[in-house]
């Protein structure tokens, strides 16, 4: 690829062939906002009005430090922005022009004077379209974005409330409070009194946040002009409120009349077939009464929206929506509400905290996290929490990091084994879709495992553990119907699928474990690097698992750096010492 100077060199040769192009000088960048360290041209050119003449216009054009690996921005110059600013796709304060997508247009490195050309073309296309109305739908498909943007005078768009669906609300069950202090930047949360509403105050009550219940008017579905500009004046409100159905305009005209204070306002618009919530806040009313020359109680706040106060403009509000089903589609690109899956994970050490990351990829999970240990400093290196989580217990500390990126997200936890807590809280057990056992200990695996076979626990089960130096590690999973765990164990209960030789473990091998002082601190060696390419190699296999519902135990190996072991003197089984870093065996037979 040619270099910066190189491309800009080529294309003002080709635009100056063309246009009337002229380099910009520092100063103008400066000016305009643009970085002095990029090259700006200003190209006079033309674009076919709707009578058929060629029209002047006048167009910035910046190419990034960037280019051509991404695309090059075109601006309307300032003094020619108020004619086009609300046309589609141009911006209404910094006449920027969309030319095409930078999220899914991928321009031509080898062909940066192309890539130039392609956009003044497109630039001066929506010029044209825009002029003529033919591109007036695509008001509709960007009309978040145009709301967002002030226009006029009108106050800054609001954007301090936080909103908990993403539906077409239920007004009977609407509320709006106002919190004590910020969460990021939201003063104020718009929600339904549903699960999610319940999980979000709950956030609130864990973080000392307390809130007020505020008062808002919603005034269901209203018609809408999706040209901008969209700022709105008291009048303009009260003529489109006349348009509703009585009952609403009554309701309306009573909230509006009442003490409470502010005036919250939310509407639906349906924009391609789906329902957005817009608002705005009517600005403080006052009273005829404390206006000089008028005598008290003549005038009503209704009234003064088309009198007195006609021509205040409503600060309108743009909603952050947060919710389970707007979460799930711009993760997953699906809108069909999907069934909230249940995890239980017990053991939340250096595999179990790691594990949880992955698991927590499918937006609709439901945790339940037991552990009875606290995160001690040995414990860091190779852990999912930071030192932050230091002397916290572990479920508590991997229950507030799931609900830090996520307050609606229903994660429970018990500070407590697993063996203990299966037999004081069964029936929670019994919630559960599926359980994760990943505590590392031989005696808990076999102990649960044995509930499993016995009846007393009909829940699918994985058991994760690794061998030491991460020589190996393996993955159980055994299905209700399909009991197969002895199987995969020989008669000395040693897993069948060890790479590392049973000898050396029956002779406790110096090397399968180390201390650093004293009788409690023996831990297993491995690596924090090692730990993410196994859970990275196994997860399909588990995710194909819950995805599918499978109802076939089977064993899933994940090879580690077999070498590394051997130099160190210990034994690996013949059958195992040529395979692969990085390969994966799955038995479904308790043999490979």
């Amino acid at each position: 690829m040619s270099s910066y100077d190189e491309v800009t060199a080529a294309v003002y040769e080709t635009l100056a062939n063309r246009e009337t192009v002229i380099v910009m000088e520092d100063e103008a960048k400066e000016v305009l906002g643009f970085l002095k360290s990029q090259f700006c041209l200003i190209i006079h050119t033309e674009y076919l009005g709707s009578d058929g003449t060629g029209q002047d216009i006048t167009f910035n054009l910046i190419l990034p430090k960037s280019f051509p690996l991404v695309l090059p921005k075109i601006y309307i110059d300032c003094s020619q922005v108020e004619k086009y600013r609300y046309l589609p796709h141009v911006n209404v304060t910094s006449g920027h022009i969309c030319t095409f997508d930078e999220e899914t247009t991928r321009p031509d490195p080898k062909n940066p004077v192309g890539v130039v050309l392609d956009c003044v073309k497109r630039a001066k296309q929506i010029i044209e379209d825009g002029l003529r109305g033919a591109n007036f739908k695509d008001y509709e498909d960007e009309f978040m974005t145009y709301w967002m943007n002030s226009y006029d005078d009108e106050p800054k768009i609001l954007a301090d409330t936080l909103c908990l669906f993403s539906a077409e609300p239920d007004a009977t069950k609407l509320e709006m409070i106002k919190l004590s202090k910020k969460v990021a930047t939201f003063e104020y949360v718009l929600h339904q009194n549903d699960d999610d509403a319940k999980r979000f105050l709950k956030y609130l009550e864990d973080k000392a946040i307390t809130h007020t219940i505020t008062t808002v008017c919603h005034l269901g579905r209203i018609p809408f002009d999706f040209k901008p500009p969209f700022s709105r004046r008291n009048k303009d409100i009260k003529r489109m409120v006349a348009t509703l159905p009585a009952q609403v305009s009554t309701k309306f005209k009573s909230y509006i009349n009442s003490k409470s204070s502010p005036k919250n306002v939310t509407a639906s618009v349906t924009v391609n077939g789906e329902q957005h919530l817009i608002g705005w806040r009517h600005t403080e009313f006052k009273p005829v009464g404390k206006r000089n020359g008028f005598r008290k109680g003549k005038t009503n706040n209704f009234e003064l929206l088309s009198s007195l106060q006609a021509t205040d403009f409503v600060n309108r509000c743009h909603f952050m929506v947060l919710s389970t089903l707007q979460k799930q589609m711009r993760t997953d690109g699906i809108t069909a509400k999907q069934p909230r899956r249940k995890l239980l994970v017990a053991g939340l050490g250096s595999i179990g905290s790691n594990l949880i990351q992955f698991l927590n990829s499918d937006t609709s999970t439901e945790f339940m996290l037991v552990d009875p240990d606290y995160l001690t400093l040995d414990n860091l290196n190779r852990h999912f929490l930071g030192f932050e989580s230091l002397w916290k217990y572990k479920a508590k500390a991997m229950h507030d990091y799931l609900l830090y990126k996520n307050p609606l997200q229903k994660v429970t936890y018990f500070e407590a084994t697993i063996d203990s807590f299966f037999e004081h809280g069964r029936k929670l057990i019994e919630e559960m879709d599926y359980l994760f056992l990943v505590t590392g200990k031989a005696n808990v695996d076999e102990y649960m495992s044995a509930k499993c076979r016995a009846d007393e626990m009909n829940k699918p089960l994985f058991i994760l553990w690794v061998e030491p130096y991460l020589s190996a590690g393996h993955c159980l999973y055994l299905h209700p119907d399909d009991r197969g765990y002895l199987e995969f164990f020989d008669q000395d209960d040693f897993f069948k699928n060890n790479v590392i030789e049973k000898a050396a473990y029956m002779e406790n091998h110096p090397l399968l474990s180390l201390k650093q002082s004293g009788c409690h601190t023996s831990y297993v060696p491995y690596g924090l690097n090692a730990v993410a390419q196994f859970l990275s190699a196994i997860f399909p296999e588990v995710n194909a698992i819950l995805n599918q519902s499978i109802k076939t135990s089977k064993a899933i190996t994940w090879i580690g750096d077999l070498q590394q072991i051997t130099e160190l003197g210990i034994a690996v089984k013949n059958n195992m010492i040529e395979l692969k870093h990085g390969s994966l065996i799955i038995d479904e037979n308790g043999t490979i």
